[in-house]
């Protein structure tokens, strides 16, 4: 029975919101008092400690956040990722502030 808090599927048939980019890493579970996650890519060898803007911006090739860029994804795996972000980002909901 599907609960109305799942996404809808995507053109491959994957819930979106289902997926983050915690899935494309091995990482430890935040502890009760938070913190900075460790993970380890599935691809590489690489290990960081670190939010999910890491994790994007190590396996998308991102600058500008002090991590090394993974050297074994492949163009088809960076082309399903970029999908999923742009998924997810279609179907998310703005944001209204009322500011004074």
């Amino acid at each position: 029975m599907a609960s109305s808090s799942q996404a809808t599927a995507s053109k491959r048939g994957k819930k979106t919101q289902d997926w983050s980019w915690w899935d494309e890493v091995h990482s430890d579970k935040i502890g009760p008092t938070g913190g900075a996650r460790s993970w380890s890519c599935k691809l590489c060898p690489y290990k960081r400690k670190g939010g999910a803007d890491k994790v994007r911006a190590h396996l998308l090739h991102e600058s500008g956040h002090e991590v090394r860029f993974c050297e074994r994804i492949t163009a088809e795996k960076k082309r399903e990722l970029l999908e999923r972000v742009a998924a997810n980002e279609s179907t998310s909901r703005p944001v209204h502030l009322v500011l004074p």
